[in-house]
């Protein structure tokens, strides 16, 4: 049976801020699923990306102890290296959890589907210029780090760029434009 987005969802309520699953265009639908697949391309590049950095902490723990002075503990640095390490990848991810937030309030066509799809957008250009630069950027492996397991990390960056741009290119053509449009406020479209 379709779906109609003023029947009571399986919460009980009903569901008036996303359009009906069936009338979805297969742009939308492919390129939703092509961000999701970047989300967690990108959630598993930074899992091992904060691995990488805590076998070879070297290079941060030499500027934690200059900056922590002579008589301060190794352990001092070594343990403010480390919560920093797992900090900024706790941040990150939560930055990718975001991003899978904003693929599925985009893919249930909701009101705020035109703001979300600029955010990919904006995704999209750091991930591909993250690839990028992969490629004219010097040599980044230490001595401590496989190079299997870098090489692993670079190809993660490289996939969670290829299936962002092609989420957004999907994201962006016609049959899509005219699937938000349709959720866009009545005076919202008026004014463009």
């Amino acid at each position: 049976m379709p779906s109609d987005p003023t029947t009571p969802s399986r919460s009980g309520t009903p569901d008036t801020d996303a359009a009906p699953a069936h009338r979805m265009p297969e742009a939308v639908r492919l390129g939703g699923g092509a961000w999701y697949v970047a989300v967690a391309v990108e959630i598993i590049h930074q899992v091992l990306s904060t691995v990488m950095r805590l076998i070879d902490p070297g290079e941060l723990t030499s500027i934690a102890r200059d900056a922590a002075g002579a008589d301060a503990p190794e352990a001092l640095a070594d343990g403010t290296v480390t919560a920093t390490i797992i900090t900024a990848g706790v941040f990150s991810t939560a930055v990718m959890v975001f991003v899978g937030w904003a693929t599925s309030a985009l893919t249930r066509n909701n009101r705020r589907a035109r703001t979300m799809r600029m955010l990919l957008g904006y995704f999209t250009v750091f991930f591909t210029l993250r690839a990028m630069l992969l490629f004219t950027s010097g040599q980044t492996m230490t001595a401590d780090q496989p190079l299997w397991l870098s090489a692993v990390d670079g190809s993660l960056q490289i996939l969670a760029a290829a299936a962002a741009v092609t989420g957004t290119v999907l994201l962006f053509r016609k049959q899509a434009n005219e699937f938000f449009a349709a959720a866009e406020p009545k005076n919202h479209r008026d004014s463009h």
